[in-house]
Formats: C-alpha cells, sequence, structure tokens
C-alpha cells in the first residue's frame, strides 16, 4: 500500500528528474511498508536506508548537473545544493540515532515524506521553470529574478518556513547527540564514584528503606502522572495528525498557484475561450475547498489540545445545581441521541448543590456522553441505554457514573483508553483525545480519579471520584 501517492502537480517537465523523484516516492512507500509488515527487521530497514542514501546523493547530483549545464543562476544553484547537503546530514543523523530511538522507521518515514513534498512542489519547480525560461532565451538573473517576483508569496513563506525548520531540526539533532554523548560520560563517571563510596553509605540503609517503602506507596499515582505527562508521544501524535492536513493543503495551494499562470496566459492570448476560463475558476475553487477544509481540520486539531491543557481559569466559581448542568448537557445532544434511538435516564438529586465551577462539570459530562454515543452503539438485541448518575458517598466526596450497555471494550483496548491519541477508529477520522480530555481535567483541574470498567459485549461504566464543596442537599 502506498502511503505516498504520486501526483501530477509533482511533475517538473524535466524527465530525468520526475522519474527520479518517483523512484524516491517508491522508497519513501518502502519505508511505510517496513511499519506495517517488518516491524523489527533491521536488516531490510538497513538495506532500503543504504539505497535511499545513495540514490538520494545521485539524484542531487542529476539535478545540480541539469542546474549547472543549463546556466541557471548562482544563487539558486548554491542555495538549492545547500538544501541537499542538509537532507543528507539529516538522513545520516537520524540513522546513528535509530538505537536511541522508538520508533526509527516512523521518524524516518515522516521525514522523508513531508521534506520530498516541500522539495519537489518548492525548490525543483522553480528549477524547472528557470531552465524553461533560459532554453526560451532569457538569461539566468533575468529567470532567477523572475522566479523571485511571480511566486506566491504566501505558499513560498510557507515552504521556506519549513525549510528553516528543518535545518533547526538538524542542528538541535546534533546537539542533542552530543549532549547525549555528554550525559552517558556524567552518568559512567557518576557511577564509579558511588560505586567507590558505597562503603560510606552503608550507614544510610535504614533511611533508603524508608524512602523506599514510600516510594512504592506512591507508585501508581507516579507512574499515573507520568504516562500522562509524556511529553515525546503527545508530540509525536501531534505531528502525525497535523501532517496530512497541512500536506494536502500546500498541495492545493500550489496546484491553484499553477491554474493561475495558465490562467495569466489565456488572458494573454489575442482570443480568451470563455469555457476554459470557466474550468480554471472550478479548479481554483476546489482548490480553494480542499485547502480551506485540511486547515480547519488543522485548526481543530491545534484547538483541541489547547483545549486538553484546560486553561479555564477565566471561569466564574459559583454555587449551582449540578442536575442542571447535566440536563443541560443532554439537552444540547438531544439530536444525537435521538438520532442514535438511545434511552437516556438520570438518578441526580434536583437540589444538590456544589460550590465550583460549572464550566469544568458540564465540560466532563459533554465529553463522557459524547464519548459514549460515539463508541459504545449501535448494539444488536437490545434497546441502547445510557444512565448518568451522580451523588454524595458517605466520605463527602462526589461519585459521578456514566453508564452504558453498549458494545464495550476487549482487555487491550481498555488498558490504553485515557492515553492521548489512542483510539480505535484513526480510519472515520477520530484523534483519541476525549478521554484523555477527561482525565486531565478530573486528575489535574478537579483533583479526583477516573477509572473505567468495561466488558465487550456488555458495556462499559466511568466513574469519577471528585473532592467537592457542597451546599444543603434537599431529598
Amino acid at each position: 500500500m502506498d502511503a505516498f501517492v504520486w501526483d501530477a502537480r509533482f511533475e517538473t517537465g524535466l524527465a530525468t528528474v520526475d522519474r527520479q523523484h518517483r523512484h524516491l516516492v517508491e522508497l519513501v512507500n518502502q519505508v511505510g511498508d517496513y511499519l506495517l509488515f517488518s516491524s523489527g527487521n533491521e536488516a531490510r530497514l538497513e538495506s532500503v536506508f543504504a539505497e535511499l542514501a545513495d540514490y538520494a546523493r545521485e539524484h542531487f547530483a542529476e539535478e545540480e548537473r541539469l542546474m549547472a549545464e543549463a546556466g541557471v543562476d548562482v544563487r539558486h544553484r548554491e542555495r538549492h545544493a545547500r538544501h541537499h547537503q542538509d537532507f543528507v546530514r539529516q538522513l545520516v543523523s537520524m540513522w546513528g540515532r535509530r538505537a536511541r530511538t522508538a520508533d526509527p522507521a516512523a521518524m524516518l518515514h515522516g521525514y522523508l515524506a513531508s521534506w520530498l513534498t516541500v522539495h519537489i512542489l518548492g525548490e525543483d519547480q522553480v528549477m524547472a521553470r528557470m531552465i524553461e525560461s533560459i532554453s526560451q532565451g532569457d538569461d539566468p538573473a533575468t529567470a532567477f529574478e523572475a522566479q523571485a517576483e511571480s511566486r506566491d508569496h504566501s505558499v513560498s513563506a510557507l515552504l521556506d518556513a519549513l525549510h528553516k525548520l528543518y535545518h533547526v531540526l538538524s542542528v538541535q539533532n546534533r546537539e542533542l547527540a552530543d549532549a547525549n554523548q555528554s550525559l552517558e560520560d556524567k552518568v559512567a563517571e557518576r557511577t564509579r564514584m558511588l560505586a567507590q563510596s558505597n562503603a560510606c553509605l552503608q550507614k544510610e540503609q535504614d533511611d533508603l528503606r524508608h524512602a523506599l517503602a514510600h516510594l512504592e506507596a506512591t507508585q501508581e499515582q507516579l507512574l499515573s502522572s507520568e504516562k500522562m505527562a509524556s511529553f515525546g508521544r503527545m508530540v509525536a501524535g501531534f505531528a502525525h495528525q497535523l501532517n496530512t492536513p497541512v500536506g494536502i493543503a500546500i498541495g492545493a495551494v500550489s496546484n491553484s498557484e499553477q491554474v493561475i499562470s495558465a490562467t495569466e496566459h489565456l488572458l494573454d492570448a489575442e482570443e480568451v475561450s470563455a469555457d476554459a476560463l470557466l474550468a480554471n475558476f472550478a479548479q481554483l475553487r476546489e482548490g480553494s475547498r480542499l485547502a480551506l477544509n485540511n486547515l480547519q481540520r488543522a485548526a481543530d486539531l491545534v484547538s483541541r489540545l489547547k483545549r486538553s491543557s484546560i486553561d479555564l481559569e477565566v471561569m466564574e466559581r459559583r454555587a449551582f445545581r449540578l442536575r442542571e448542568v447535566i440536563d443541560d448537557v443532554l439537552l444540547g445532544m438531544k439530536e444525537r441521541i435521538e438520532l442514535g434511538q438511545v434511552s437516556v435516564s438520570v438518578d441526580c438529586a434536583v437540589d444538590l448543590l456544589l460550590d465550583g465551577i460549572p464550566g469544568f462539570f458540564e465540560q466532563l459530562l459533554t465529553t463522557l456522553v459524547g464519548n459514549a454515543l460515539r463508541h459504545a452503539f449501535p448494539i444488536e438485541g437490545r434497546p441502547a441505554t445510557l444512565r448518568v448518575s451522580a451523588m454524595l458517598r458517605g466520605d463527602g466526596q462526589l461519585q459521578l457514573c456514566c453508564i452504558d450497555n453498549g458494545v464495550g471494550m476487549p482487555p487491550d483496548v481498555l488498558a490504553h483508553v485515557f492515553e492521548p491519541f489512542f483510539t480505535t477508529q484513526r480510519a472515520h477520522g477520530r484523534l483519541g483525545l476525549g478521554m484523555y480530555l477527561c482525565y486531565n481535567l478530573t486528575v489535574s483541574r478537579l483533583g479526583g480519579t477516573i477509572d473505567c470498567a468495561s466488558v465487550q459485549g456488555q458495556g462499559t461504566t466511568i466513574q469519577v471520584v471528585l473532592p467537592v464543596a457542597t451546599g444543603e442537599t434537599k431529598k
């Protein structure tokens, strides 16, 4: 299966360059196939990497030869060659760090797909247009300046920014490699010093045993906090999700640039075909729609990530009735509930009065109920039911439950249910942030706990326990 699909927009008109681009795309897809079918096969990944590195050098040499033979302006040739050199250095750096990388094939595949898209749509298209312009009689400096003046500055700015990003990434990776080596040396030295002073530390064994007992008592809480604070995994998931819509938007904008150029040529002709103009306008509308939709997807992802941080300090604290919040949430989801033919019941005292920020509870309930409506149903053989309950326990804490009789979850899914970007419905556009949002809100903002119990085929129960300040509760 080809994850990176060749598109006519990638063609430069230079037969040798286009053929080599296609082969580079094939090699990128081989890395993608490795991710799907050959995980752990180091020999195959090493073979693909070696072929990719060799072929990239061959391709870059061919491009630089073509530019030299055509007499392309030296300013473009030098910049183009620097980008080639940066790519090779970055590729070699990634390969050298693979042993310290959790998923080297995924890192390599993501970098290659993104860089190759920018490389083909950006500087290679400019190179091809310069060569064509020079072949038509323009001098190299004129061709260079013409490309600088005619390019779409919004697209160019994005491509330039991505080039700078890859350069910064390369520098940071080299610095990280140096830092890792320095850290390893320091760890080795510290280990030696600790070994030499071990005899002097024997008298502190009792204190250490006490500290160990304390650490074991808080192990579950620390592990839970560490799992949710896994910044590296969060960034990797974000990059993976954001790459697709941004890549599509870049392609759409690049295609629109070509359509605009073609339209300008039509308008320069003595006779202008109305049908041709309308066809070009239709392409522009479609390209704009495609770019807008995918940029909106990217914006929605950023918005959901921002919301997951629960930055709601501006909300006012006040006394509120929890039953009213529950009813408001269900009212807002009435259409979805009716569409799914789900019978919803509420078990909560009408006058259960809390003192806090109702927006937190509204967000928590909206996510819990929405997640159940999205994933638990439909079911076969019995009516779909969803119950929301809230009560004060004997210890004064609030117990809030969302219980459905839906499809449930197998143990391997249940184990990861609160992790960011974990979803079983990636193919349907799901991001896997809903239950992570609930976890973060419950633990980080409300100081409570959240648990999930589920049996496949029998339903799911989400239980939230919160310390709360209450008003008078009327029975």
